[in-house]
């Protein structure tokens, strides 16, 4: 499963729409559409906004291979 289909599916099971996602985590509906559609990549910062926001930890959300492409995107474009 990818993290795009993890955070849309952790948000549903918490009975979250993507607008309370957002609001709980100070971003904007858009931007949360944006990472379940797998448009973007979260960096280190909004991942652990959004591990937060579902109540779990980044590790549960986040596999090795997604934290390594989130750090090597941050660190080389």
């Amino acid at each position: 499963m990818e993290l795009k289909d993890r955070i849309a599916g952790i948000r549903k099971y918490k009975g979250l729409t993507q607008a309370e996602l957002a609001q709980k985590i100070g971003m904007t509906t858009r931007a949360i559409q944006n990472y379940e559609s797998g448009n973007r990549i979260p960096k280190s910062a909004v991942l652990d906004k959004i591990a937060e926001g579902l109540g779990v930890s980044v590790d549960e959300l986040a596999s090795e291979d997604d934290k390594f492409i989130i750090k090597a995107t941050e660190q080389y474009g």
